[in-house]
């Protein structure tokens, strides 16, 4: 009997220390989400959204395998996020380095002047140099447009009085136009499918509320995406979403976009009444299901998707924060939660 007692002693502390331990994930799970570094908005919005996603799901972890896988990718994700950004830092800084050095030159061969392009020049060196010691990404693109207003109106002063050539510094500054633009299309497009991602696709639909047009939304949730994930690996799940998003795309065609929302859905926004969006909607699960080929392990395959689909149609005068917290519960719907 004391045996007995103090095992039923122990189990009671086991399970205390596992719900201790499962709080302690949700907390720190919280403190990242609330935490995320903006270096680039649209991808820490993105990464965000995952981590609500994860904190939803905490509420069916029920044993230590489980929290702990989760964990598990949490980390491989977080480090991800992590290093796209910082390349994506990086990159802009050494092109923002090269064009100082070439703002250095023309500085340079302006000494001794006295039309006053010297000192203006000065002070747009003077800011570009500021913003090399910038890390958000939104605030240096904001400030490497207005140095790049100022540089560029200064140097074609300079050639309607003097006919400099100036070549070299208008190489730099269309480079660095052209890394701005790769930057914010980055910004904007899911890295999996090439489609809108989530911050593109909730930008789409408060564009849409703003000027008042009717529209639909049809939502797409792979089911069984995370028992492909866990038996073939997160590389054929990428290779499954592409080809389901194609398919998507395509069924939408000229009448809206599709975008990748998360892991496992998908969102088409169509200009289209509710009936004919409901007949699309309808017939999506059998369009999309497959089989779609993937290569594993270096041999073809042909995987099944169970796909779910919903539509939400909005409604005259709704506000866009309304609509999208419509989009959240029905996406939660669709997954169960």
């Amino acid at each position: 009997m004391i045996s007995l007692h103090k095992s039923v002693i122990e189990l009671t502390q086991i399970e205390s220390l596992f719900n201790a331990a499962s709080e302690a994930y949700r907390s720190a799970l919280t403190a990242v989400r609330d935490n995320i570094v903006e270096v680039e908005p649209a991808g820490a919005a993105a990464h965000r959204a995952r981590l609500e996603t994860i904190l939803r799901s905490l509420d069916q972890l029920r044993d230590r395998d489980s929290i702990l896988e989760s964990a598990s990718v949490l980390k491989v994700e977080l480090h991800g996020y992590r290093t796209d950004a910082q390349r994506r830092l990086d990159a802009l800084n050494q092109q923002l380095a090269s064009t100082v050095a070439a703002l250095q030159q023309l500085i340079e061969s302006l000494a001794g002047r006295s039309d006053g392009h010297q000192e203006r020049l000065h002070t747009e060196l003077g800011r570009l140099k500021t913003l090399m010691r910038v890390d958000d990404l939104k605030t240096l693109r904001a400030g490497l447009s207005e140095a790049i207003c100022g540089i560029s109106d200064c140097i074609e002063q300079i050639q309607r009085q003097n006919q400099l050539v100036v070549a070299l510094l208008r190489d730099e500054i269309r480079t660095l136009h052209s890394r701005v633009e790769t930057v914010e299309h980055a910004a904007t497009v899911d890295p999996v499918t090439g489609l809108m991602n989530r911050g593109k696709i909730e930008a789409v639909i408060q564009q849409q509320v703003a000027s008042g047009l009717a529209f639909c939304m049809i939502f797409v949730r792979v089911e069984n995406f995370k028992t492909l994930q866990r038996q073939n690996g997160r590389r054929i799940t990428d290779q499954l979403t592409v080809a389901a998003s194609r398919r998507l795309a395509a069924i939408v065609g000229n009448r809206g976009s599709a975008g990748h929302w998360s892991d496992d859905e998908l969102i088409a926004i169509v200009n289209i009444p509710k009936n004919e969006a409901v007949r699309i909607c309808r017939d999506l699960p059998g369009q999309l299901r497959g089989p779609h080929q993937c290569t594993r392990e270096g041999q073809p395959a042909h995987l099944l998707l169970q796909v779910s689909a919903g539509v939400v149609e909005a409604r005259p005068g709704e506000r866009a924060e309304r609509l999208l917290d419509r989009v959240d519960t029905i996406m939660r719907s669709l997954a169960g939660g």
